[in-house]
């Protein structure tokens, strides 16, 4: 007797939907209603998400920005600008490049995967306040290095006053971020239904 009489039959054509990456993300992710406008919640996940990639890349140099010390361990070069998308609207970040690189798992892939905790954790945040042992277990739960208590102490005892001044609306200082397009500066595209031209080889 075959296994599969009893299987039901697939359905001839998947249903469509306009909104296709809606409800592929509807699926993906459990309903969950926050208290606070996306543009609020986008702003917290960015300031969290700059101030994570600055500490990572001072923890990798073993200096600050602009610091001059024997014990530096690796160089800035500059950084680059990406977009960051959730599941309620995009944010785009500036990811700082280092003269060598250290295998690790990149924390905007981790906070990627783990973008609807961290919203939650953050509307938590933005109506109950900041507190130590929040911003440690936020910080804690995105952090791809080893990471020591007292390290991590110092990281969330910067990371609060950050977050109170979001809660109260202040200037986060962010930096203007012009995101170019993959497409080389300067080409030209030609008008939609023109004819490309042929070169004409002499006989």
């Amino acid at each position: 007797m075959s296994l599969t009489v009893s299987n039901p039959p697939l359905p001839a054509r998947w249903p469509q939907s306009s909104a296709c990456s809606s409800v592929v993300l509807a699926r993906r992710l459990p309903a969950f209603d926050f208290l606070l406008p996306a543009s609020v919640l986008l702003d917290g996940f960015r300031l969290f998400m700059q101030f994570l990639l600055e500490q990572e890349t001072n923890y990798l140099c073993g200096a600050t920005f602009c610091m001059h010390t024997p014990t530096r361990t690796n160089y800035r070069m500059g950084c680059y600008a990406r977009r960051f998308s959730t599941c309620i609207g995009e944010f785009p970040l500036l990811v700082p490049h280092l003269m060598y690189f250290y295998p690790r798992v990149s924390i905007v892939k981790r906070a990627k995967r783990l973008s609807l905790d961290i919203l939650c954790a953050l509307d938590r945040i933005h109506t109950a306040g900041a507190t130590t042992g929040e911003a440690s277990a936020l910080i804690k739960s995105v952090w791809t290095l080893e990471l020591s208590d007292e390290i991590l102490a110092g990281f969330a005892a910067k990371f609060v006053p950050l977050l109170e001044t979001w809660r109260n609306g202040g200037d986060l200082g962010f930096q203007p971020i012009h995101l170019t397009s993959r497409r080389r500066a300067g080409k030209q595209e030609k008008p939609a239904g023109e004819p490309p031209v042929l070169s004409q080889n002499p006989a």
